[in-house]
């Protein structure tokens, strides 16, 4: 495979994973063979204020695993690394009173192509509070397009 047509499946990402510490989101984004993986973190650690890092490397699917595991010993001593959820695209982020939340798609239903490529529908989706408190709950509005 071509050096460009790499790079252009790597920064086609398809599915995505969420894992929180206590301090930072991680988004671990990969195509659909789930051979390049890319990161981005969310810091938690001031609410009030959106700090996201897109990280530059793409990852191999075994670098992906080592560096999870390398996040969850980093993190050993606040908790560790925990796996949120599985979704399929950021719709964006808002703010309202208190802390930034970020809306994500967790559902998705092929409706059709348009020159080989997929379309799909938007069939469900969250809002994930970015503030790095406990007692609230981590999906706040779940809506089901099917309903």
């Amino acid at each position: 495979m071509a050096a460009a047509e790499q790079e252009a499946e790597a920064a086609c990402l398809q599915s995505f994973e969420l894992y929180e510490s206590e301090s930072i989101f991680y988004i671990f984004g990969t195509n659909t063979g789930k051979t390049h993986w890319r990161l981005l973190k969310i810091d938690r650690s001031e609410p009030s204020d959106l700090d996201v890092d897109e990280c530059s490397t793409v990852y191999t699917q075994n670098e992906y695993r080592f560096l999870l595991k390398s996040l969850d010993e980093d993190h050993r001593s606040t908790g560790g690394v925990k796996f949120v959820t599985k979704f399929y695209g950021i719709i964006g982020f808002i703010k309202f009173a208190g802390p930034f939340y970020m809306l994500i798609i967790t559902d998705q239903r092929k409706i059709g192509e348009i020159f080989d490529h997929p379309v799909y529908q938007v069939t469900k989706t969250s809002m994930v509070e970015l503030a790095n408190s406990k007692t609230r709950s981590r999906f706040v509005i779940s809506k089901d397009e099917n309903r």
